[in-house]
């Protein structure tokens, strides 16, 4: 029997029509007549699915598939209704499959649909996932450069900067004078092990001189000297400085801990400063509330609805002194306003771990162990601000209530022949870069009787959790001996540093908030100390708590301690540290926020006078 072109042209108008009852009818006629014919049970698959019978639709379309491995039609067909049953790994591979067979017809379809699957396991934080579907969108049209840039960021996001960085230089290469381009490499830059200090620095005045030439500032406070005497004469009849925060948004973060307590205890006991807040976007979140109803700050602003220029000619307003920027190149970032000079002094802390770049950004706060002095000053090339250098430590941190909770005494640990060290990491994913897993397993090697522990919620991404296992396993390290956990919630978080003798820090963007909360549930951190500041976060805090010895300064020491404090002749020092180590850090400079408030007003008074010196 023959398929004659009339029983084609029935089944084509059928479907045109969604007469879809008819259109079954068709379907199973023709596959009765022609058992191995693909049409037919594409035909009935479409039928099935318009009249809700999914499953049935399945078994038609999975059939019309089997008969035509290439019609990507058909495929995609399958794939959608899989996702509707709940079938996703399936469907998922479908897609992805079809990446490589798509005909021009179905190409935007498929596209729209790897972006959609893209971006959820990217809103999940599932950053190796979702680049596989990027990496499939490449294949259809490999000009894209908005999905090569979502590349690029989930290869930072999960510890590739290097990546990012060859990306940069082989898609995104533009004129010197391109600043956005150049500030994506400088984001890179921070964090790849690859760049050495100096060729930073030098993409840092790259990145200036672009944004200078961009966006001018509005306003010289050193020659208008009406505004200047305007300052001045407020500050002198209050005998207080204004000082201004810009924000991006409310959320319990890092900063927060950073932030907030210092600014309370200045309030508390410091009365020659006084605080504006800028912020914006509100968050889900009672810390706007809190904040408003602490009475730290004068003036609380929303600067969302505002321009970059509307907000300096406020902040102007305000008569702010010294401009805190809390952002830099952080979501939602606002560096424009510290372009356009929106105060006399302006300083950046806490949010960006590197210069900002930004023209008109006076200071870096920072300390003598995030940027050491030098007499050439080589580690100052990597700012193009000066160094504002906080006596102590360049933070103050407000242990969360919620950490006492978690916290317990340890029980004494007996070393004996089959006793084992635990060496632990709790870092987030981008810092798990490959020097840090090197690191793992040399001390992994040197150390027989030792196992790893990393947790991090963001290792439920299956591709990230084999990429570190895959890594260690290739540097000789036993499966058995890596435990990788996606943390479910905070409470498992923080109970698994009772089972950890001490952290192997991360390289080169080492531990920071995450290495203070070891130290307060009793964990020392063995950390490896660089360049640029991203890798001096640890030692920062290890020196604050008086823990120097645990900060290396090259790779052949980090494995000599590493063996050093795993030996049984430490038990007794390990021992005291778990279980006395929290109390030492909670009595710190690093936690102790009067004392950072006084230093803070003090050195907030010293950069002011200096300004009034050099424009007198």
């Amino acid at each position: 029997m023959e398929l004659t072109q009339q029983r084609l042209d029935e089944i084509f108008v059928a479907h045109k029509n969604a007469n879809f009852d008819l259109l079954l009818e068709l379907s199973q006629k023709l596959q009765q007549d022609f058992p191995n014919l693909a049409l037919s049970y594409k035909a009935a698959g479409i039928a099935l699915l318009a009249k809700n019978r999914k499953n049935d639709a399945v078994l038609a379309m999975r059939q019309a598939v089997k008969l035509n491995p290439n019609d990507d039609e058909a495929i995609f067909n399958l794939g959608k209704v899989l996702l509707e049953i709940g079938e996703i790994y399936e469907a998922e591979n479908l897609f992805l499959a079809m990446a490589e067979i798509v005909s021009e017809k179905l190409k935007q379809p498929l596209m729209e649909m790897l972006i959609q699957r893209a971006k959820i396991y990217q809103d999940k934080r599932y950053f190796a996932t979702a680049n596989k579907f990027f990496e499939a969108i490449l294949l259809i049209d490999p000009n894209l450069q908005n999905i090569r840039r979502n590349v690029m960021i989930n290869l930072q996001c999960y510890g590739e900067p290097e990546q990012s960085l060859q990306m940069i230089k082989q898609y995104f290469s533009a004129p010197e004078n391109n600043w956005d381009n150049i500030r994506s490499r400088m984001i890179y830059e921070n964090y790849a092990a690859n760049i050495d200090l100096p060729s930073f620095g030098k993409t840092i005045r790259q990145y200036r001189d672009a944004v200078a030439e961009k966006y001018p500032p509005m306003f010289d406070f050193h020659k208008d000297i009406k505004l200047k005497n305007k300052l001045i004469q407020r500050t002198q009849k209050t005998n207080r400085l204004r000082i201004g925060f810009v924000v991006n948004w409310f959320i319990p973060t890092a900063v927060s801990y950073f932030f907030f307590n210092v600014l309370a205890e200045c309030k508390k006991s410091e009365t020659s400063v006084e605080f504006i807040l800028y912020y914006s976007k509100e968050a889900r979140s009672n810390l706007l509330q809190e904040y408003s109803a602490s009475s730290i700050f004068k003036h609380i602003s929303n600067i969302s609805m505002f321009s970059d220029k509307e907000v300096v000619h406020k902040v102007i307003a305000d008569n702010i002194n010294i401009l805190f920027d809390l952002t830099s190149h952080t979501t939602m970032a606002r560096p424009c306003i510290f372009a356009f000079r929106a105060a006399p002094i302006q300083i950046s802390w806490i949010a960006w771990l590197a210069s900002t770049g930004i023209p008109n950004m006076d200071y870096f706060l920072a300390d003598e162990v995030i940027v050491p002095r030098s007499e050439n000053n080589y580690y100052e090339q990597q700012f193009s601000e000066q160094i504002l250098r906080m006596p102590n430590v360049w933070v103050n941190y407000a242990p969360p209530n919620y950490l006492e909770d978690f916290y317990k005494p340890r029980e004494l640990k007996n070393f004996h022949e089959n006793s084992q060290i635990i060496f632990g990491n709790f870092n987030t994913v981008d810092k798990i870069t490959p020097q840090t897993l090197n690191l793992w397993a040399l001390a992994l090697k040197a150390v027989p009787n030792s196992q790893l522990v990393y947790m991090r919620g963001e290792l439920r991404d299956d591709l990230i959790k084999q990429r570190i296992k895959n890594f260690l396993i290739s540097r000789g390290i036993n499966a058995a001996r890596i435990n990788l956990i996606a943390n479910k919630n905070a409470d498992e978080y923080f109970s698994a540093y009772q089972k950890i003798d001490f952290v192997l820090d991360a390289f080169p963007a080492t531990g920071g908030t995450s290495s203070i909360e070891a130290l307060i549930m009793g964990v020392p951190v063995l950390t490896l100390i660089g360049e640029k500041m991203p890798s001096r976060l640890s030692a920062s805090c290890l020196k604050a708590v008086g823990l120097e010895e645990w900060i290396c300064k090259n790779q052949r020491e980090f494995v000599k301690k590493v063996k050093f404090f795993a030996d049984e002749k430490q038990t007794k020092y390990l021992n005291n540290l778990h279980n006395n180590l929290r109390q030492r850090t909670l009595e710190s400079a690093l936690c102790d926020a009067k004392l950072f408030a006084k230093n803070f007003a003090e050195k907030m008074w010293e950069v002011w006078n200096k300004f009034l010196q050099e424009n007198s």
